[in-house]
Order: C-alpha cells, then structure tokens, then sequence
C-alpha cells in the first residue's frame, strides 16, 4: 500500500492529496483509507463507452430550461449507476476495504468522497457540488463508488461547470474511502496562506 501525498494530486485529486500530505505530519492523524485514482474512473468511463454517450445527451440539453436540464442529469446519472465496473477495479475495492478490516482490526463504515481533479481550482470551486455517501459497509461499496462518480453530473455541478467553461471530459472524478470515526466534536477550520 502507498502512502498518498501532494505528488500524487493528478492521480487522487486535491483533496486526498493534501489529506494525505496533512496524515504525514507530527501529531496530526487521519482515519485510514484509500483513494479510487482518475485512472481507475477513466477505465470506467472508457469501458462503457460512457463519454459519447453523455455527450449525445448533452446535445440534447437545452442549458437554459431547467426541466430539461434537470431530465438529461438524471439520465446521465443513471447510465453511470446503472454500468458495470471493470472487474479488476471491483476486486480491487473490496481487497482495499478488507485490508482496511485487517488494519483498524474492527467492523468498519467508510466515507466515499469526491476528490475530482480540478475540483478546487485557483478560478473555481466544486466545494460542496460532488455527492458524498456515509456508513459504507462492504455491501454497498461499489454502488457508493458509482454515485459519487455520477454525482459529477448533478444540475447543480452541471450548471456550474457550463458557467465556469469547463467541458465535463476536463473534470476528472477520483474518489476517497476512508474509514468513519465515532467523533465527539466536529467543525469547519479555514485557514489562508499569506504571500
């Protein structure tokens, strides 16, 4: 198992990148986890034949009736649900999840997570755009690996990647499953970097 860090931002996305990074610092500690690289999404895509089909769609959307907009997501969302992962990468998700067992030694629920390429981008920002499941046990695994990847395709990510003038081909969903902790407190720190 490799330890993820910001080398590895084109492979994970941001956020697990820079999670990753943080869980390498003393005294800061991050649940374990792992992360579902841009590689394995595109060998979905790619192996059912995904991409033409959003774009027939897509030229089908009438981006200013919100009725139509709404129809052509649930479509899109649904044709990824709906399609079969690689058999490699299914396998590799549950050994990934059981090795997750053998690590933390107890019954686990996992966070799957949006970490899309460009998700948090200088001019842009997807925050809070992307789907997240929680209390993922080994059963519900993939169908919770498949909607964060159709979550890309929500109107509201839609609309806002046609108004930031993104293709949805340059928006490259990876995805982070980490281990659930029972957590006493919780909140939001931001912080600036200054120079």
């Amino acid at each position: 198992m490799v330890r993820v860090n910001r080398s590895m931002v084109e492979l994970t996305g941001e956020k697990m990148a820079n999670l990753g990074e943080a869980g390498s610092l003393p005294g800061i500690n991050i649940p374990p986890g792992f992360a579902v690289t841009s590689t394995a999404s595109r060998n979905f895509y790619l192996e059912n034949n995904i991409y033409p089909e959003v774009n027939r769609i897509f030229q089908q959307t009438d981006a200013r009736d919100l009725e139509d907009m709404l129809k052509r997501s649930e479509e899109v969302q649904q044709l990824i649900i709906n399609s079969p992962l690689p058999a490699a990468l299914e396998r590799q998700l549950y050994s990934q999840y059981d090795q997750l067992l053998e690590i933390t030694g107890q019954d686990i629920k996992l966070a799957v997570r949006s970490s899309a390429l460009g998700e948090d981008l200088g001019r842009a920002s997807f925050a809070g755009l992307y789907h997240t499941e929680l209390f993922v046990d080994r059963e519900h695994l993939i169908q919770a690996y498949k909607s964060v990847l159709a979550s890309k395709y929500s109107p509201r990510a839609m609309t806002y990647r046609l108004a930031k003038g993104y293709r949805h081909e340059d928006i490259v969903m990876c995805v982070g499953c980490l281990a659930m902790i029972k957590a006493r407190v919780s909140g939001i720190c931001y912080s600036q970097s200054i120079g």
